[in-house]
């Protein structure tokens, strides 16, 4: 009767490591599988005030609670303008966002700022740069904005 309580205590043991580590990797599976990745892909300036960007989800999960704020130049003031746009970016799919406000226009250097959630609540805020050059502009992504603090300034 000894040996049977030691191979039910070691079986027990067994599947509960077994257990804890099926657990970790669908956690991991979950967090994967439901990411986002908001990129900005164009920006414009049609009417020479205001401006209109286009947003893509590349990532396998939707962007929740997507907020785009703008630097935007009124006179002599540098202000962050929200666009307007869906607060919802499905995967896959693309959406635009305008800002028709024809007291902002944008500056030679227009810092982007791309907030979201994921499905599973990961909060990421993401600094983009649009640079004009002539008639043609570069848009390039800046940094991934970890720090809560650098978060909140960016709302």
């Amino acid at each position: 009767m000894e040996l049977a309580s030691w191979i039910q205590a070691i079986s027990s043991v067994l599947l509960l490591i077994t257990t804890a580590i099926y657990v970790y990797f669908n956690k991991r599976l979950v967090e994967e599988s439901s990411n986002a990745f908001v990129s900005l892909e164009e920006f414009s300036n049609p009417e020479l005030m205001g401006c209109k960007l286009k947003l893509v989800n590349y990532g396998p999960g939707h962007a929740l609670k997507v907020i785009v704020k703008v630097e935007m130049q009124n006179g002599n003031q540098i202000t962050r303008v929200e666009a307007v746009g869906p607060n919802v970016l499905i995967s896959g799919r693309e959406a635009f966002y305008e800002i028709k406000d024809l007291d902002y226009g944008i500056q030679m250097i227009t810092p982007i700022f791309i907030s979201f959630e994921t499905q599973t609540g990961k909060k990421f805020t993401y600094e983009w740069v649009n640079t004009v050059w002539g008639r043609s502009n570069e848009i390039r992504l800046i940094r991934k904005i970890n720090d809560k603090k650098l978060a909140k300034r960016s709302e």
